[in-house]
Parts: structure tokens; C-alpha cells; sequence
């Protein structure tokens, strides 16, 4: 199983980041090898959204339910038969100045041969988010951002 977690101090507030997060028809705009980020349909404290990655001539659907936690946290299931496990969620601490920005994700390819075709691209996604949504809030809430 594949774990992925990262933490940032960002200076925007917990809601900013949650709302930036919470847009998901708005990532292809800035996330890296998404091509199209599309909400599918949403109640008050969920929503379904289908995000398709191409990297080179991989190109591949994800479909992605979405549950509001308040305005704390959103947790994330894959409903992908590509994986045998996954379990994803955000977390926004508010701070005294800015918050705190947690992504954790755990994965599991349900095959070795899957695994090879997607992991790479999955990880490269995952594995830069923090970041990558870091630098949107520069952009949308201003502020400079690392490079």
C-alpha cells in the first residue's frame, strides 16, 4: 500500500483552502495532467466529480465522491475498480496566522498490471497537490507563493 501525506503552513485562512479544495470545476484550470475536472452532482455535505488525467498518451477517468466535513475537512473515495483500496481526505487547521493544510491519501492498485500503467502518473498528481493548491490560493487570494 502506497501512503501519501504532506503538511503546509499556508497564510490564507482554513475556509480559503477549503473552498479552493472544494472547487473541483475549476482544477483543470491549474492542476497539473488534469485535463477536465467536471461535479457530477451534489447534495449539501457531498458531491460526485469526474477528473480525467493524461500524462503523454495515458489518459485515464476518475470518478470521486466528495464528503464535507463542516468546513474542517473533505474526504475523498475513489469509485474506481483500478484500486483494491483507497482512502483520501483534506484537512484545514485554522491558525493564529494562515492555517494549516494536511492532504493524506492510501492506495492500493487492485493488480501489479494496473498498477504499472497509472501509478506514476496517480503519484505525480498526488504527491504535488499540497503545493500545486498552494500556489492557486497565491493566485486567486494574492500573496506570492514558492516557485
Amino acid at each position: 500500500m502506497t501512503i501519501i501525506h504532506h503538511e503546509l503552513t499556508v497564510p490564507y485562512t482554513a475556509a480559503q483552502m477549503f473552498a479552493l479544495v472544494k472547487n473541483v470545476n475549476n482544477y483543470a484550470q491549474f492542476l497539473p495532467h488534469c485535463e477536465t475536472s467536471q461535479i457530477l452532482g451534489q447534495s449539501k455535505d457531498a458531491f460526485r466529480a469526474r477528473l480525467i488525467l493524461v500524462k503523454g498518451l495515458m489518459k485515464k477517468t476518475f470518478i470521486i465522491d466528495y464528503y464535507l466535513q463542516g468546513d474542517q475537512s473533505i474526504e475523498l473515495r475513489l469509485r474506481d475498480k483500478a484500486f483494491k483500496y483507497v482512502k483520501g481526505h483534506w484537512h484545514f487547521e485554522p491558525l493564529s496566522q494562515g492555517s494549516k493544510l494536511t492532504w493524506h491519501l492510501e492506495y492500493e492498485f487492485a493488480n501489479p498490471i494496473t498498477a504499472m500503467a497509472y501509478n506514476t502518473l496517480f503519484e505525480q498528481v498526488t504527491n504535488t497537490l499540497v503545493q500545486t493548491f498552494y500556489k492557486q490560493a497565491a493566485v486567486i487570494y494574492g500573496q506570492s507563493a514558492p516557485s
